[in-house]
């Protein structure tokens, strides 16, 4: 087990690979703790450093309660941001100019519409703005349909009512 490579996240992080000892020293100085989240080759997800077999720390410090999520570690840091964009929700709040830009962008045709499918199904657009892109397609598909079927009702009474003064005698 000495020879694993023992990787660690803290503060959001990942850092290694590490050996088991130096895993047990960080762990005896407090640079981390058993709640960290680790991997180790050979793993398919990640664990706690509870988790690791081999460390010596007392039964009373594995942490109790529920487990994290585990995902496979990322080797480079293009990777890690690539990551977190896709895997994390982004709910950072939208600032009133933000949302100033935003009903302007939506007024203009076509590009109001493609933005409204960005923002609805983007990777980095934050979830309030996403939610309200997507009520507001709905809302669009909904006034479609609506918008159609007066279409075809009008033109349909129209054409009823030419054919009928057509047949009609003077």
């Amino acid at each position: 087990m000495a020879a694993a490579e023992i990787y660690l996240t803290q503060e959001g992080e990942q850092t290694g690979p590490f050996s088991l000892e130096d895993l047990q020293g960080m762990l005896s100085q407090g640079q981390c703790t058993m709640e960290n989240p680790v991997w180790i080759n050979g793993w398919d997800d990640w664990g706690t450093l509870a988790d690791v077999p081999g460390l010596n720390v007392p039964l009373a410090k594995k942490p109790i309660g529920k487990r994290i999520k585990r995902r496979q570690p990322v080797r480079s840091a293009q990777n890690v941001v690539a990551q977190q964009s896709s895997s994390v929700p982004n709910y950072t709040p939208v600032s009133v100019g933000n949302w100033m830009l935003t009903f302007l962008l939506v007024c203009i045709p076509l590009v109001g519409l493609v933005m409204l499918f960005v923002w609805a199904f983007g990777s980095n657009t934050p979830v309030s703005k996403a939610n309200w892109a997507k009520a507001a397609l709905i809302w669009t598909l909904i006034a479609t349909i609506l918008y159609i079927i007066i279409f075809v009702l009008i033109f349909g009474l129209i054409f009823a009512a030419g054919a009928a003064a057509a047949g009609a005698d003077y």
